[in-house]
């Protein structure tokens, strides 16, 4: 079969003076895939106008994507964006990308689930509530039991185990939990492998791309339920960048996370260190992170973005009269963040505050501070 998608858009402006309407431009936004038993093939773009321009034609992405359930694999052929981990920044590019894809089995649960475990008496029955919501119920008998692969649809929150025997006594056991979806299950391995010619001018040009190649790759493995590790490494034009982290469990609590990299260029050596922490505290779920660079630390999004800022300084040179470039690709020098949400789930919804602290590699810093609200 196939899909077409589009958007149109059309804009106009009138004079304050002689209140005149005057077209301004107008485009079209499309995005095409054809999909049979061998695999999709996508296509994006846009065809626009302007007064001082005639019609042109944009190429956006061009890719071709074969899924595999059996072996949850995605091979793209084509445009495409590197993928990565919390640490690190991802490029464009026109190559070959081979990656897991556990959305191909919705019915595979990759995360981490909460156990519960204790010891009957006498043959009882077992209730078990999540979030004062019964989930579970059997009956089990005199001894040592465990209950695996409890469903939990909220990141965080109580368990109730109710035991009850034959003349109705009730033992009640109740006990936090804290789940991610950074957490593989033991034994699970999350990988992504991308090479070709990185992408210039994306949405700028049609056909923009470095000739020397590059390549990255990423790799998660869970190793217990409550430690995954990461791996992760690329290079290319001149820079190699590798770096290893982990994801910790902490006594169903929360979710610490931890990196180190370091990089090698042609602008000297660099390091990087990264660390977050997620847990819920009195009812409000807390997120906080930082990530600092020192010395000259480099990624292929560095000389990827330093290229395609060369070839727009010399565009803009031509048609603005020498603008100047005042934007840098270079990692941020620090980069913190505090979040602090307060769900009502009575009500689906919540509402959140955020702070951010970006010091980047040349310039001034900056200090911003959001809040949203939300409800489903």
């Amino acid at each position: 079969g196939a899909v077409a998608n589009y958007r149109l858009f059309g804009s106009a402006v009138r004079g304050r003076t002689d209140g005149l309407v005057a077209f301004s431009g107008a485009n079209a936004m499309i995005d095409g895939r054809i999909f049979g038993p061998f695999g999709q093939f996508s296509q994006s773009g846009i065809v626009g106008v302007t007064p001082s321009r005639p019609m042109n034609v944009l190429r956006l992405d061009s890719t071709y994507t074969y899924t595999n359930p059996n072996t949850q694999t995605t091979l793209n052929i084509g445009d495409l964006i590197t993928n990565g981990l919390p640490w690190t920044r991802p490029v464009r590019l026109g190559g070959v990308q081979f990656q897991k894809d556990f959305a191909l089995r919705p019915d595979l649960v990759t995360a981490r689930l909460t156990t519960v475990s204790g010891s009957a008496a006498v043959p009882s029955t077992l209730d078990l509530y999540v979030n004062n919501v019964k989930t579970f119920s059997q009956n089990v008998a005199a001894g040592p039991y465990q209950i695996t692969n409890i469903p939990v649809v909220s990141s965080s929150g109580t368990t109730q185990l109710v035991l009850k025997d034959a003349s109705g006594r009730q033992i009640q056991t109740t006990a936090t939990f804290y789940t991610s979806p950074r957490l593989l299950r033991a034994g699970f391995t999350d990988f992504s492998m991308e090479a070709g010619a990185p992408r210039l001018r994306y949405a700028v040009d049609s056909d923009h791309y470095d000739p020397s190649p590059v390549g990255s790759a990423s790799l998660r493995r869970g190793l217990y339920d409550w430690l995954t590790v990461e791996l992760h490494g690329e290079g290319g034009r001149g820079v190699q960048t590798g770096g290893a982290g982990a994801v910790v469990n902490l006594a169903s609590r929360g979710v610490v996370s931890v990196a180190l990299s370091g990089s090698r260029s042609g602008n000297g050596s660099g390091a990087q260190v990264y660390a977050a922490i997620d847990t819920k505290a009195w009812n409000l779920l807390v997120h906080a992170s930082t990530q600092r660079t020192f010395g000259q630390y480099d990624d292929l999004a560095s000389v990827v973005g330093a290229r395609s800022l060369a070839t727009l300084q010399a565009l803009w040179s031509v048609n603005a009269k020498g603008l100047p470039v005042l934007l840098t690709v270079r990692p941020q020098r620090a980069v913190d963040s505090l979040t602090v949400g307060l769900p009502f789930e009575k009500y689906r919804a919540q509402v959140s505050v955020g702070y951010v602290h970006l010091k980047p590699y040349q310039g001034e810093e900056s200090h911003l501070l959001t809040g949203t609200a939300s409800k489903s």
